[in-house]
């Protein structure tokens, strides 16, 4: 972005709990100087419940975020990441615009069994792991892909 915004994608497999909430916390931490989107490979219908009461019981808008899928981002209309964050350990396909590209992998907090209260705990878990690795991201010196971009192209141009 030309305003020296970086923009982030959060990718998870179905978009409803882990990709939502990391979206969330980046838009908080992250102030003005990164913009957060997320999606799922295989995107649920809805945000799961547990997760919009976690980010609203954080102060976190909970209620206005939705799925999205990642075809959304490979469209020639879809915004230019600065990043790509795979929060899962599905493989993903190629993204335009030459984003960084990081692996995660924060286990999912449904993958523990159905007891509400391992469920409940499991979630706590995954949005503590979410919201320090976000903050130490958030504060970190990155160069926006229009500067690693123009520094590739010099460095051809010399060559």
């Amino acid at each position: 972005m030309s305003d020296g915004t970086m923009n982030v994608l959060f990718v998870c497999k179905d978009n409803s709990i882990r990709s939502i909430a990391a979206q969330a916390l980046l838009n908080r931490f992250g102030g003005n100087r990164f913009h957060a989107f997320s999606c799922g490979l295989q995107p649920a219908a809805k945000i799961h419940p547990r997760t919009v009461e976690m980010l609203t019981a954080h102060g976190l808008p909970g209620e206005t975020l939705r799925t999205r899928s990642m075809s959304d981002f490979l469209a020639a209309s879809a915004p230019d990441m600065d990043f790509v964050i795979n929060l899962c350990d599905e493989p993903l396909p190629r993204l335009p615009g030459n984003p960084f590209i990081a692996h995660w992998g924060i286990t999912d907090p449904l993958s523990g069994g159905s007891d509400a209260t391992r469920e409940a705990l499991a979630f706590r878990r995954t949005f503590r792991e979410l919201e320090t690795r976000i903050r130490l991201f958030s504060v970190l010196r990155h160069q926006p892909r229009e500067e690693r971009l123009s520094r590739k192209e010099q460095g051809a141009a010399a060559a």
